[in-house]
Formats: structure tokens, C-alpha cells, sequence
């Protein structure tokens, strides 16, 4: 699997979902129940924007994002692919507040960040829910784990739902994993 192709498909999945934002959905509630559609889009926007600084092992800059959201948008792609596609990107450590990674951990943290809030976004605006394939095995195999041992950061992701039906399908599984009820 390449992971900067799974990335680029992650980061036009949640593009595509934000270019339907209306106007008036902004306040709107997403299924990160402390976040509004704007909140959780510079969610997003800011770990997008604070990756290549995390790869090469400086200090984040919480500079806020403005409001052109659009505009911050199409910024932050470019800074998340250039900086995961610079030379030594894959075995770089990544110090997080938690721990520490390589970047290849990173990115697949990224990707599945953005599978994720890419179903919130659609959720809250009333979008299409589908998800790549890939993606959600790639984002399943990220936060099943880390559900089962409880380390799933509380404030964009609540406690993991039993499944309804063994038999439901990955994107269902992966949504009660992180706290949402599809």
C-alpha cells in the first residue's frame, strides 16, 4: 500500500466534503459533540498545517486559522503533502504529547484522522457517508487497537460502541470504534 497515495485520497475525500459546507452549516453539530462543523475543520486545517513541523522535530506554531476556511484549506494539503514526501520523512521521529513516532506512524495517523472527520463532516452536513475502501481498513487498523486499549484522545473521540450485529460492515465498525453511532 502506498501511504501517500492513501493520504491523497484521504485529504480529497475531506476536501469534496468541505466544498459542500452551505452557508449556514457552519454552527452546525458534528458527532465530536465539543465541535461545530467550523471547529472541526480547523481541527483538521491545524494538524494538516503542523505536520511538516512535527517531522522535522520543531515546535508547533498554534498561530489560529483565520476564517477563510476554504482558502486555509487548500494551504494546509499542500503543506501536509510536501512535508511527507521530503527525504527522510518515513523514519523520522515524531514527538507527540503523548509519544513518540515514526513518521510513517504519522501519516497513518493523519490518514485515518482524516477518514474519520471526513464521516463527522459528512454526518453533520447531511453528505454522503461512503468511504473508501481502503481508507477505512487503513484507519481501522489504526483505531481499533488503540480503542481496545482506551487511548483515544476523549475530546474528539467517546468511549468505543459495542456493534450492533457481528456482521456489520468495516465503516460501521470503525465509527463505533471511535465513539460514533452511524
Amino acid at each position: 500500500m502506498d501511504l501517500l497515495v492513501e493520504l491523497d485520497k484521504a485529504l480529497e475525500t475531506f476536501g469534496k466534503r468541505l466544498a459542500a459546507v452551505g452557508p449556514d452549516q457552519w454552527t452546525a453539530g458534528t458527532p465530536c459533540t465539543e465541535w461545530d462543523v467550523s471547529a472541526l475543520v480547523r481541527h483538521v486545517i491545524e494538524g494538516n498545517a503542523h505536520c511538516g513541523q512535527l517531522l522535522r522535530g520543531e515546535e508547533v506554531d498554534r498561530t489560529p486559522v483565520g476564517d477563510d476556511l476554504t482558502g486555509t484549506w487548500s494551504a494546509s494539503i499542500e503543506v501536509i503533502r510536501s512535508a511527507f514526501r521530503e527525504p527522510g520523512a518515513m523514519t523520522a521521529e515524531v514527538r507527540l504529547p503523548k509519544r513518540t513516532v515514526s513518521g510513517e506512524q504519522f501519516l497513518i495517523m493523519r490518514i485515518s484522522g482524516l477518514v474519520v472527520h471526513s464521516w463527522d463532516l459528512a454526518r453533520a452536513i447531511g453528505a454522503a457517508e461512503e468511504m473508501d475502501e481502503g481508507l477505512v481498513r487503513l484507519a481501522y487498523g489504526f483505531f481499533a487497537p488503540a480503542a481496545a486499549e482506551g487511548s483515544l484522545p476523549a475530546d474528539r473521540f467517546g468511549a468505543p460502541l459495542p456493534a450492533a450485529e457481528p456482521e456489520a460492515d468495516l465503516l460501521t465498525r470503525l465509527l463505533l470504534a471511535c465513539g460514533r453511532n452511524p
